[in-house]
């Protein structure tokens, strides 16, 4: 397979698990919007845990994505950043979402079930 083709299929692929996420494209929002912080994420989203919330920041790392920022500091911190590749994604990203905006049945808020969210759905 090319290098495009082979870059082409990462993108897809990760794009599918971030629209396949309930909680992907939330975090990844408030990461854009500055809050970065994993406790402030979590106030942000009532009905997200901390499991999943790590599973989906974690993923999100691995495929390149975020990368996790240390700050300095006595008490220790961690943020999220997107990656230049995330950057682009992000791009993508809200293409799909404002052309489904136009689409029959578009809802403005999403549904969310507060009941156990399965961290393999993210």
């Amino acid at each position: 397979m090319s290098e495009s083709k082979t870059s082409l299929a990462r993108i897809a692929e990760e794009i599918g698990r971030l629209l396949g996420c309930r909680w992907s494209l939330a975090l990844l929002t408030s990461i854009r919007t500055g809050t970065d912080r994993p406790g402030s994420m979590l106030r942000a989203h009532p009905g997200l845990t901390e499991k999943v919330m790590r599973h989906c920041l974690t993923r999100m790392v691995q495929s390149g994505v975020l990368k996790r920022v240390a700050l300095p500091g006595r008490v220790k911190g961690t943020s999220y950043r997107t990656t230049e590749f995330g950057s682009r994604m992000v791009v993508i990203l809200d293409q799909i979402l404002d052309a489904a905006r136009h689409a029959p049945g578009f809802h403005t808020e999403p549904e969310i079930d507060r009941g156990a969210v399965d961290p393999s759905n993210c």
